[in-house]
């Protein structure tokens, strides 16, 4: 791998490592399971892992959450052991290790993933909480990749809102909650006195004994969401390991604290304990500090680190080389306060931090609204931006627009001396440039835009700092390592609003010096990306665009340029094809003759295969038009043999609207592929797999799924029809029609009316039920008005006893003021076809809607009746 320069490793992920437990700098904390633990079989597996294991076999991914030590990263990792036990790799990211996530972090990832991915590697994510929107976007990406292609994706952390187990924000994602309750105290129990155990037959605690504990630790143990606190209860483990062998099981809370007073703060300093306070304090709002915020700097946390192993010291290099301290478990800090002597005042320890870095104040802010305390919230911010010159302690303006819009949120308006002084020359001289040549090209341009209009001399400063044109070979070259994407927003901006760094940008990248350098960055260039800059680049900066355009014609880059065409997504290859074939002819030529060469077909085949349905359809019409020999290439291995049994599984897992395409398409130029698909779809072995389908799809696919499979695939529509009318199907049938926007919940019961008429029923009971009736009126209310008219007059004519239901609803007096107010901002047109419904159908709304607007028929008609509509115009 060395010798051909390809990494033989994620940049982020860890691989995982029998011999290295969840922590590998854990040293002395005896709370964390050893990788002796995992080895000798020590550790307790919970009833939860087999059900997580089973997710993922089955859905490629699951979610666990838990309150803090309840056990999930030793789930996790007993998890990947099962992988690596099958032979392979299984990797890791901790949210809570690196928590400033930014945008390049989460690319980052998912670029991971994608290049290490395979059906049978595990990545997991763990503290998903501390990051959870980057979290989210990293599942989503992982989501996208072929299903056939798909790793296992396995995320863990708090639960953030109930009890229950929450879902990651905006997703149907069924959270599994993990509980520690007496099963794992007794596992506990048993991994840490096996350690050292050599009496023969260990002392099991009894039934009652493990009861009482859970309460002790946790809380009532006759509620079942009850779970204990496995931190503090192995403390207090260790301090009464010589009763508890000898049968004596009386555990409490005290002698947790008396074990960490003992064993961990006995052995520190003065200094050092106040710094770990701070620590312990910081780790109630999981962050972990910088060394700038310890009450006693040289002290650090040296001992706590090396010594006792209750501190990770996490050290990054480059040019953001950063010091960061976090205690071995966050549930530690808790128990470490309660031992120390002095009681903490936490709101001034986080205030004092927060004066001395607005990175911690910005990141202390941002997690107590998340927690509620606004209060809190806006001192923690107060106290930040009250110290404007720590913001240029930062890494890049990403982070200190960050902070500020926050501040914002929190109805905190930024005194007018804060700009004034984060701009004053002399002390932050040089400061901008730094943090300028530190900050993405993208974010750059979000700050400047932020800043021309809430921080004038800021901006003043930094567009001067922009265009100093000593400064302007570093900004050359950073443009030349800018993905060409992000490169484009910064140009067009500093075309209107920085002319001079635009020109010597622009002069920057045309130079004949730099082309190698530029046409590299293309040739790592998403394709489409690069389309985007190769038409920005032809209209605004000629020079670039012919030396770009020379520089990827070069035959030095025919092979290379070949590789990339092999190894795009179909999808954006068709966009680059059309793009390059008149302005970059060789080019198009160099990737026609790569996709056109046999030794290259199985390839294609390959991708091919993995790509989404829709977008294959994409590639193939491009194909046959401008490529006939692609076309036929893939026409061949599509309906080779040896890829029906994938064919037939892509199918089962295409969103049906995607695949309605796909089959309309196939059915004259691909009639093998259309006969295999078909095949596949309605055999019986596949029905349950397709009635699962048919109940998540939105009912707007649905209905052109059905309509379509009426008659070349009777089997798969009968099959949809017998689920969809299946008694026990009926409840998730009618969530899934109350949860349809209206329009198309109309279209669909036009057409279940005839073929389906139980689904028809059922949909008609479910509206006219009068517990969903406040649902169904909101969801009317929000309605476009011609939308709202045609839903009514559909119900009126076929369902009139949920028109009536839904008529009251609407004629209550809060409704009918909201119709008004939604009426008075609609294009006229609409608010005329609700007047003149209503005039015989809904006569109150209609009597309200004449007084209110003094519509036509009425006095003194208003200038509504003569609103210009989109229509219209």
């Amino acid at each position: 791998m060395e010798i051909l320069g390809v990494d033989d490793l994620p940049n982020h992920f860890r691989l995982y490592r029998s011999k290295v437990g969840p922590d590998e700098n854990r040293l002395g904390t005896h709370f964390i399971p050893s990788w002796e633990d995992y080895e000798e079989g020590r550790i307790h597996q919970t009833e939860l892992a087999k059900r997580v294991t089973e997710k993922l076999s089955s859905d490629r991914a699951a979610l666990v959450r838990g309150i803090g030590a309840s056990g999930k990263t030793v789930l996790a990792w007993q998890i990947a052991q099962e992988v690596l036990n099958l032979g392979f790799p299984a990797f890791f990211f901790d949210f809570a290790a690196d928590r400033n996530s930014t945008r390049h972090l989460v690319n980052a990832l998912i670029s991971d993933i994608k290049r290490f991915g395979h059906p049978k590697v595990l990545f997991v994510l763990d503290n998903i909480h501390v990051e959870e929107t980057s979290a989210k976007e990293v599942f989503l990406a992982w989501h996208e990749i072929p299903s056939l292609q798909q790793p296992q994706i396995l995320l863990v952390g708090r639960e953030t809102r109930t009890a229950k187990g929450s879902s990651i924000e905006g997703l149907k994602f069924e959270a599994l909650s993990l509980r520690a309750r007496q099963a794992e105290l007794r596992g506990v129990f048993r991994r840490l006195a096996l350690r050292s155990y050599t009496g023969g037959q260990l002392p099991e605690p009894p039934e009652a004994v493990l009861t009482n504990w859970l309460r002790t630790f946790g809380g009532k143990p006759e509620n079942p969401k009850t779970t204990a606190d496995l931190i503090v209860f192995s403390a207090a483990v260790f301090r009464r390991m010589r009763d508890l062998l000898h049968g004596r099981w009386r555990l409490t809370e005290a002698d947790a604290v008396e074990q960490v007073r003992d064993v961990y703060l006995g052995a520190l300093s003065p200094p050092e304990t106040a710094n770990l306070a701070r620590l312990c304090v910081a780790e109630r709002l999981e962050i972990a500090i910088e060394p700038e915020v310890l009450a006693f700097q040289m002290a650090a946390l040296t001992m706590c680190n090396t010594k006792l192993g209750i501190v990770f010291r996490d050290e990054t290099g480059g040019r953001r080389h950063s010091i960061r301290y976090r205690l071995a478990h966050p549930a530690l800090g808790e128990l470490l306060m309660a031992g120390m002597e002095n009681v903490i005042d936490r709101m001034s320890v986080i205030l004092e931090m927060a004066s001395v870095s607005a990175r911690f104040g910005g990141d202390a802010a941002s997690r107590l609204m998340s927690a509620g305390q606004l209060e809190d919230a806006q001192a923690v911010m107060l106290t930040t931006i009250d110290k404007s010159e720590k913001f240029l302690g930062l890494y890049s303006f990403f982070e200190v627009e960050s902070i500020l819009r926050l501040a914002k949120r929190l109805k905190i308006e930024l005194p007018e001396s804060f700009d004034h002084r984060l701009a004053a020359k002399g002390r932050n001289s040089g400061k901008f440039e730094e943090i300028a040549f530190q900050t993405q090209f993208d974010h750059l341009v979000s700050f400047l835009r932020y800043a021309e209009e809430s921080l004038p001399a800021v901006f003043n400063a930094l567009s001067s700092a922009l265009a100093d044109a000593k400064n302007h070979p570093q900004l050359a070259g950073v443009a030349l390592d800018t993905q060409l994407d992000h490169l484009v927003s910064f140009l067009r901006y500093a075309k209107e609003s920085l002319p001079e760094v635009f020109t010597a940008l622009s002069s920057a990248l045309a130079n004949v010096e730099n082309q190698q350098q530029l046409a590299e960055v293309a040739l790592e260039t998403q394709l489409d990306h690069l389309v985007s800059f190769l038409r920005y680049a032809k209209e605004s900066l000629p020079e670039v665009f012919t030396a770009l355009s020379s520089a990827l014609a070069n035959v030095e880059n025919q092979q290379q340029l070949a590789e990339v065409a092999l190894e795009t997504p179909l999808e954006h290859l068709v966009t680059f094809l059309r793009y390059a074939e008149k302005p970059l002819p060789t080019v198009f030529d160099t990737m026609s003759s790569a996709l056109q060469d046999a030794k290259n077909q199985q390839q294609l085949a390959e991708v091919a295969l993995d790509t989404p349905l829709d977008h294959l359809v994409s590639f193939l019409r491009y194909a046959k038009e401008s490529l006939p020999e692609v076309f036929t290439a893939l026409s061949s291995a599509l309906a080779n043999v040896e890829n029906q049994q994938q064919l037939a599984e892509v199918a089962l897992d295409t969103p049906l609207e995607n695949l309605v395409s796909f089959l309309r398409y196939a059915e004259k130029p691909l009639p093998t592929v259309f006969d295999t698909m078909s095949s596949a779809l309605q055999d019986a072995k596949n029905q349950q797999q397709l009635a699962e389908v048919a109940l998540e799809t939105p009912l707007e696919h649905l209905v052109t799924f059905l309509r379509y499979a009426e008659k070349p695939l009777p089997t798969v529509f009968d099959t949809m029809s017998s689920a969809l009318e299946d008694a026990k199907n009926q409840q998730q049938l009618a969530e899934v029609a109350l949860e349809t926007p209206l329009q198309h919940l109309v279209s669909f019961l036009r057409y279940a009316e005839k073929p389906l008429p139980t689904i028809f029923g059922t949909i008609s009971s479910a509206l006219e039920d009068a517990k969903n009736q406040a649902q169904l009126a909101e969801t009317a209310l929000n309605l476009p008005l011609h939308f709202l008219v045609g839903f009514l007059r559909f119900l009126e004519e076929k369902l009139p006893e949920p028109f009536k239901a839904l008529r009251t609803e609407l004629e209550k007096t809060e409704n009918l003021t909201h119709l008004v107010e939604k009426a008075r901002n609609s294009p006229s047109i609409y608010v005329l076809g609700l007047q003149r419904y209503a005039e015989t159908s809904m006569p109150m709304l209609s009597s309200v809607l004449s007084t209110e607007l003094q519509l036509p028929g009425q006095p003194g008609l208003t200038s509504i009746a003569r609103k210009p509509t989109a229509a219209l115009e």
